[in-house]
């Protein structure tokens, strides 16, 4: 009976928890450049779906230098890369199959790299994930502004932080097209995931119930 008993715990930390981490509202924090010249600032709003953030950067005296208010709200203090001076950055964008990352410089948005851009997605392949499941290692050089990329393919990337786009005109014309489909996909796969992760959490401490009501019954009888 104990047996049971464990095995129905074990299944409602492995079911429960994750889903409760992932729906942890992001906080805001503060990440200072090497020489303590500069601050990065990420400024969360209530969470919710759809909800943006505000990211900046400021000089030693809190001048501030650039600002982004309409960031994406689900962001992490380690889903960032920075450079030297900060003012270039990589945004590993969590918990979706629409963007790996995004690259940005002089508070604009560079470039944005996309889940398939470096890895093959099998079209039976999995819905859901948690994390940055096309990832298995990122290294940055901060003396060259290179960040390697290494997938969960084994493929290898190397990108310059440095580097700016020609055209951001370009990226404006179908970048729109892709936040809206990321959205209505992030909010479709993520309800559905978490009434999965609920149900199987509600199952899980179902069986924990029964175990000890019938544990406790046995050991009346004893």
């Amino acid at each position: 009976m104990m047996k049971k008993l464990l095995v129905a715990l074990l299944l409602l930390c492995v079911f429960a928890f994750p889903v409760a981490a992932c729906w942890l509202p992001p906080e805001p924090f503060e990440t200072h450049a090497e020489n303590a010249d500069r601050v990065f600032t990420f400024e969360p709003v209530d969470w919710e779906l759809g909800t943006t953030a505000s990211v900046s950067l400021s000089d030693v005296d809190g001048d501030e230098i650039w600002r982004i208010d309409d960031f994406p709200a689900l962001a992490f203090e380690g889903s960032f890369v920075f450079s030297q001076n900060m003012n270039e950055f990589a945004f590993f964008v969590p918990d979706t199959h629409v963007y790996a990352l995004k690259l940005f410089a002089d508070g604009e948005l560079q470039f944005v790299y996309r889940v398939d851009d470096f890895i093959e997605i099998e079209e039976d392949g999995p819905v859901f994930s948690l994390g940055h499941h096309w990832l298995e290692e990122r290294e940055f050089d901060s003396a060259t502004n290179l960040l390697t990329l290494t997938t969960t393919q084994g493929d290898v990337h190397v990108l310059d932080l440095s580097r700016r786009a020609e055209e951001h005109s370009i990226e404006a014309l179908f970048l729109p097209y892709y936040v809206e489909q990321a959205t209505q996909e992030f909010n479709f796969n993520e309800m559905l995931l978490l009434m999965v992760m609920l149900a199987l959490s509600g199952a899980a401490i179902a069986i924990a119930v029964i175990a000890l009501r019938k544990n406790k019954v046995c050991s009346e009888e004893k």
